[in-house]
C-alpha cells in the first residue's frame, strides 16, 4: 500500500506469520493497552500530527506500507 508523502495518521499494522514494513518514522502515540501475546511484526504510531487510525492486519502475508512522492 502507497500512502501519500503527507499522510497523517495513527497507524497499527499487524502481520501473524508474514513480515511488516513501513516507510514512514512512526512516533510513539502513548501507552497502548493489549491483551495476550502480541506477534513480532505488529507496528504501530503516529505519523505526522497524528489523527484517524489505519489498521492492516493479515494472517499470512507480508505487509509493506510505502511512502509516496
Amino acid at each position: 500500500m502507497t500512502l501519500p508523502s503527507n499522510f497523517s495518521g495513527d497507524l497499527d499494522v499487524k502481520s501473524i506469520l508474514g513480515r511488516a514494513s513501513v516507510g514512514y518514522s512512526l512516533q510513539n502515540p502513548g501507552e497502548r493497552i493489549s491483551m495476550g501475546p502480541e506477534p513480532a511484526n505488529h507496528l504501530a504510531g503516529r505519523i505526522g500530527d497524528g489523527g484517524e487510525i489505519l489498521k492492516v492486519f493479515s494472517e499470512s502475508g507480508d505487509i509493506q506500507i510505502l511512502r509516496g512522492d
